[in-house]
């Protein structure tokens, strides 16, 4: 698997060889450049080995994948699984395959094939990367807690859009996508016996009229039973973070200012009077949302 950080990480290796929760299988982590080192690369590959059969080692890959943005939420850094300015044509594929015997696979993101296979090559797209250095955590220690997490469709999708936001080139564009990172965490939660009561008789009584502009009421009256996604974001945050502050604010109240942001910014394109610094606030908020993921996936 190949991926980059958005970050420069610190390897003081050459190499670095991973275990799996599954004793037959081990992965090594090298640089995709073989001229470059591990602690100067910001692209690299892990190479796991010892899977009996193509499905196994597909599931291994989706582990590490979980493990790798596992290591970037609480790194707060980012994990971009697709590095490619170009791919190779099916038909170059089967020109090389025809011609040579040659396989050729796309030198980007999950890669499977046959261990010790010479017939096997790789296509690469380079770029550059670059990034500024500060501690981490450690990778190997990590990516191998990483390995085991569970993630249900949610909190993969939250991983996603979290090491995404780090190679946006828009400081508003980070913000709103760490904003959907946290909506995507939430699950509808119903109000109150008496207050969906009280919404049923008003779509009862409004049901009864028969225009069609009355009816898309209807309709979204019936939205109503539900906690607005700004309510059950809140609660989400309070019940995970209800003892942190970010930027001087509790969470719930930091998590209300950033999405009065995103209410202005995303309705009017513009930002309300008086935030001060959204770089500011986005780097808070990219504390909060990692908080936030560590909690949701170690409490499960």
């Amino acid at each position: 698997m190949k991926f980059e950080l958005s970050k420069y990480v610190n390897f003081d290796c050459e190499e670095l060889c991973l275990r799996s929760s599954n004793k037959d299988i081990v992965y090594t982590l090298y640089p995709s450049d073989k001229e470059k080192s591990l602690k100067d690369s910001s692209e690299f590959i892990i190479k796991g080995v010892g899977s009996s059969t193509e499905e196994e080692a597909r599931e291994e890959g989706m582990k590490v994948k979980n493990a790798l943005m596992w290591f970037g939420i609480n790194n707060r850094l980012g994990v971009n699984f697709i590095k490619s300015t170009g791919k190779s044509s099916n038909f170059l594929k089967k020109e090389l395959f025809d011609k040579f015997g040659v396989t050729v696979l796309d030198d980007n993101g999950l890669n499977i094939y046959p261990e010790n296979d010479e017939s096997t090559v790789f296509i690469s797209f380079s770029g550059e990367g670059y990034g500024i250095h500060k501690p981490l955590k450690p990778f190997a220690e990590t990516f191998q807690n990483g390995l085991n997490i569970e993630l249900n469709k949610k909190k993969k999708l939250s991983l996603e859009l979290y090491n995404a936001s780090h190679f946006e080139s828009s400081i508003r564009a980070k913000f709103l996508t760490l904003i959907i990172a946290i909506e995507s965490l939430i699950s509808p939660i119903k109000k109150s016996d008496e207050a969906v009561k009280f919404i049923e008789s008003l779509i009862e009584q409004t049901g009864q009229q028969a225009r069609e502009d009355i009816k898309s009421l209807v309709d979204r009256l019936g939205d109503l039973k539900i906690e607005s996604i700004s309510s059950s974001a809140k609660s989400l945050v309070k019940k995970h973070l209800e003892y942190k502050q970010y930027d001087g604010n509790s969470a719930e109240g930091f998590f209300k200012k950033c999405y009065d942001i995103r209410k202005k910014l995303v309705h009017d394109g513009d930002l309300p009077e008086g935030i001060g610094d959204l770089s500011k606030i986005t780097i808070n908020l990219d504390k909060m949302v990692s908080d936030l993921l560590i909690s949701c996936v170690e409490m499960n």
